[in-house]
């Protein structure tokens, strides 16, 4: 052929078109295999298996017996199987899916990770020992201002006397009833059934209430005496067949210093009924029998002038003195009467006085009197 060659390919039967195929299939194939890479290494981070592949699927068998498909060749194998291929040839196995890679640790440590899980006991411990601390700063800090406000009120409307007693008592029952509210809270948080707790603490209250109902009635007694102020100390009052002046008001008795010096124990129970002589305003009585054969008219003439007298020396009267007359007829004499007015804690000594005064007046005007 003239010594003339013709150039061919190195390949004679080579397409063209065949290099640009293979480019792709591999380009394709490099792409999808970045992919499965992300997705296994997404499911290792929150501790899963091997995730199926996103472009084919779950990985198929082959027949049955746990062949892989040739097609997912080069991605992620199931757990528990051995390496092969180039991870065989390189002497090791591909990380589990639920553990990290030695740079993954380090960029965990780097994120402020690798301190550890923290145990939920230890952590259940201390939420318990905060609670309980802020719930005794909250039982002081109430305590204190609830304490605050019963002796401000109680110095400011009570006398000296009724106003410490009050004021100890309302603190004791708010002391009890915020403890037992944060016992409660501190039970319900360790984790005790509250609700049997109160049912069982209302069951209690209800068995002492019917065994000792005449101490309760005592202490409510005396509870009403101190709030509405009926007796305070010093006042004379009369208890029965007793009549004293008080020494002492307390929650379950009242202590009576009686005329003879003797100290009489009154519960408070039996102060249901009594008599004040000190409280307002009282009348102060006294009665002269004098015989039959006496001037009535000069007699009752003497008593309205020693009324006035005293009256007006002692200016104890709240109005003017009054002879109410003969009030009656007693063995045969006649019981004549003078009464005033007075302040109730003034009432026995105005008496005694009046009486005085009305035996010097009888002597000097030569009246005769029987009793005084």
């Amino acid at each position: 052929m003239g010594g003339k060659r013709l150039h061919r390919p190195a390949h004679a039967g080579a397409d063209p078109r065949g290099a640009a195929l293979r480019h792709r299939v591999r380009r394709d194939g490099a792409r999808r295999h970045r992919q499965g890479a992300l997705v296994r290494r997404v499911a290792r981070l929150h501790g899963q298996g091997p995730h199926p592949s996103p472009l084919r699927g779950p990985r198929p068998d082959a027949d049955g017996d746990g062949a892989a498909d040739p097609l997912h060749r080069g991605h992620a194998r199931p757990v528990g199987h051995a390496a092969q291929g180039r991870d065989q040839a390189r002497g090791r196995d591909r990380p589990h899916p639920g553990r990290l890679r030695a740079g993954d640790h380090r960029g965990a440590r780097g994120r402020g990770a690798g301190a550890g899980p923290v145990n939920p006991a230890v952590t259940h411990v201390l939420w318990l020992g905060l609670t309980i601390a802020l719930l005794l700063i909250g039982y002081q800090i109430v305590l204190r201002l609830i304490n605050r406000l019963v002796q401000r009120v109680a110095a400011h409307h009570l006398d000296t006397a009724r106003s410490r007693t009050l004021g100890s008592l309302l603190t004791s029952v708010v002391r009890w009833v915020l403890a037992f509210v944060v016992l409660v809270l501190v039970l319900g948080e360790v984790g005790v059934d509250v609700q049997a707790v109160v049912v069982s603490a209302g069951v209690l209250g209800l068995v002492i209430g019917l065994g000792a109902q005449a101490l309760i009635r005592d202490l409510l007694t005396g509870i009403f005496l101190l709030f509405e102020g009926l007796v305070a100390v010093g006042d004379v009052i009369q208890v029965g067949a007793a009549t004293g002046t008080v020494e002492s008001i307390g929650l379950r008795v009242v202590k009576l210093r009686l005329q003879d010096g003797s100290l009489r124990i009154v519960p408070n129970g039996a102060l249901a009924e009594f008599t004040n002589f000190s409280v307002g305003w009282g009348r102060a009585i006294v009665e002269v029998a004098v015989p039959r054969d006496v001037d009535v008219d000069r007699a009752l003439a003497v008593l309205r002038r020693v009324g006035e007298e005293w009256a007006r020396e002692t200016g104890a009267a709240l109005d003017a003195p009054a002879v109410e007359g003969i009030m009656r007829f007693s063995g045969g004499d006649a019981v004549l009467r003078l009464a005033v007015r007075v302040d109730a804690a003034r009432r026995l000594d105005a008496e005694n006085d009046l009486r005085r005064r009305i035996k010097t007046a009888f002597d000097r005007e030569h009246l005769s009197a029987v009793g005084v």
